[in-house]
């Protein structure tokens, strides 16, 4: 069967070219502050098949944690500790 077909690679790619720089967005102005992913169950979520190996965290966030800022005034400590149990415990 896979010898009725025969497919031309640089024609294929050629016919559906993305260009990358049209992509880009600006998603600095999105607020997703009101959307509630409480109701979001994960628990059976299996990644023990995706290869991570690639992937280069210390571009995300800078090393020295600069770019990480918690207002304490908005941290429900109740709430935090029915999430994370170990806080439970102290």
């Amino acid at each position: 069967m896979s010898s009725l077909f025969t497919v031309d690679q640089n024609k294929l790619s050629a016919a559906f070219s993305i260009d990358p720089s049209a992509m880009q967005m600006d998603l600095s102005s999105l607020d997703f502050s009101g959307m509630d992913l409480s109701s979001l169950d994960f628990s059976n979520l299996d990644l023990s098949g995706m290869d991570l190996s690639n992937i280069d965290l210390s571009k995300l966030v800078p090393a020295d944690g600069s770019a990480v800022q918690i207002d304490p005034s908005k941290l429900n400590l109740g709430e935090l500790s029915k999430s994370v149990p170990q806080l439970q415990k102290c």
